[in-house]
């Protein structure tokens, strides 16, 4: 079959670490189809300076250029809107170019189905759509594309969402149970494999004897990272180090803090099997990509309560707490460090699920959805036909 992946959260050589998940998923289901991705860019990440390829490529990327949108009114005009017509414009302009033949469209997020829907209606093109936004992007794109939102409600053959708080969202958007399939975010275990800690801790310069905290995700108050620097702050110890992967934002100035720029899931194997612990104090996540890496790597891992990581994470394999308390992320952090058994107890735990949660199983459950939503829409066209005969 053909199908055409739209995503605008899609590795490149300028944000090689952008999308990972997205570019997985891709490869994988590649094997199963003939794939092509519509990956809108921002025209300012021309100017960007080319990074590391973000690996190998199985599919046919497209990626059209964009004005990102951004808020403002000029003279009563909302510029904001006008510029993000601009991805929404581009999508459609690479599809009609460059699409002849095509059985599916697997839409990367609802508003990359917004962009989308209108010529896949009118071409009669079944649609998937993947969902696994945050609350407050719900609530955006509803207010701000109710009327293309509601409209593909009947035309949408499925929603694949990563957990029961999407799912939520989507109901009350006005998705129908039958057509929302929660299939939770997997994981790559031939790329994410469990390394020697100390080789990885030489390759970074790192002695043996230091504990090493990591932390992955954008430099923001929802993950947290400022938090994690407080609460080593407060341990006063001069053996732990923290490796803080990622940007978007400022990091509070400290001496143990080693801060990467974000990078392509080529790198991160050995960078995480460099920690000892990987701490994530989110306020609030879908299912997180992140974790699940960690997690076939093998380290143990310190997050928090009271969101859907709780689903991921329990008292076998690590530590949840209150992410917005600094001392109770100390406490476990101090814990991990000087109980060594717990550790290797949460390790091999750990390792004993390797496999539980593997890309390929996820891609074959998807590529049913898919094969059963073009072989329907193939026996409505049959049957269009007979009655116009």
């Amino acid at each position: 079959m053909k199908i055409v992946i739209i995503s605008h959260n899609y590795p490149s050589i300028y944000r090689p670490h952008y999308g990972a998940f997205v570019y997985n998923f891709a490869q994988e289901l590649s094997k199963y189809h003939e794939v092509k991705i519509i990956a809108p860019l921002r025209i300012n990440d021309l100017f960007k300076k080319k990074k590391d390829t973000y690996g190998p490529e199985n599919c046919t990327v497209y990626r059209p250029l964009y004005f990102p949108g951004f808020s403002a009114k000029i003279f009563g005009f909302d510029v904001g809107k006008i510029l993000s017509e601009s991805r929404h414009q581009s999508i459609e302009r690479c599809f009609k170019k460059n699409v002849k033949e095509v059985n599916l469209i697997y839409s990367h997020f609802l508003i990359n189905g917004i962009s989308i829907y209108k010529l896949a209606k009118e071409k009669n093109i079944p649609m998937i759509i993947a969902s696994g936004e945050s609350g407050d992007a719900y609530k955006a794109i509803e207010k701000q594309r109710k009327d293309i939102l509601h409209g593909m409600l009947s035309y949408v053959k499925n929603i694949i969402c990563v957990s029961e708080v999407n799912y939520e969202y989507l109901r009350g958007l006005g998705y129908s149970s039958s057509k929302i399939e929660i299939i939770p975010n997997a994981v790559d275990y031939q790329r994410f494999v469990p390394m020697n800690n100390k080789e990885c801790k030489e390759k970074l310069k790192i002695s043996e004897g230091m504990f090493v905290v990591g932390f992955i995700g954008h430099f923001i108050e929802r993950k947290g990272p400022n938090r994690v620097i407080k609460a080593i702050q407060s341990l006063n110890s001069e053996d732990i180090a923290l490796i803080c992967i990622g940007g978007n934002g400022k990091l509070i100035e400290a001496s143990f803090v080693k801060e990467m720029a974000p990078m392509g899931n080529i790198k991160l194997p050995s960078i995480i099997n460099s920690f000892d612990v990987f701490v994530l104090p989110t306020l609030s996540e879908g299912h997180c990509n992140v974790i699940e890496e960690v997690k076939a790597c093998g380290v143990p891992i310190i997050s928090s309560l009271g969101t859907t990581v709780e689903n991921q994470i329990d008292n076998k394999t690590g530590i949840l707490v209150d992410p917005l308390n600094i001392e109770a992320i100390a406490n476990a952090i101090r814990e991990l460090k000087s109980d060594i058994v717990k550790r290797q107890k949460f390790r091999k735990n750990l390792l004993e699920l390797r496999g539980s949660n593997s890309l390929e199983k996820r891609v074959e459950r998807i590529n049913i959805l898919i094969e059963n939503s073009v072989n329907e829409e193939s026996d409505n066209k049959k049957e269009r036909t007979r009655k116009t005969i």
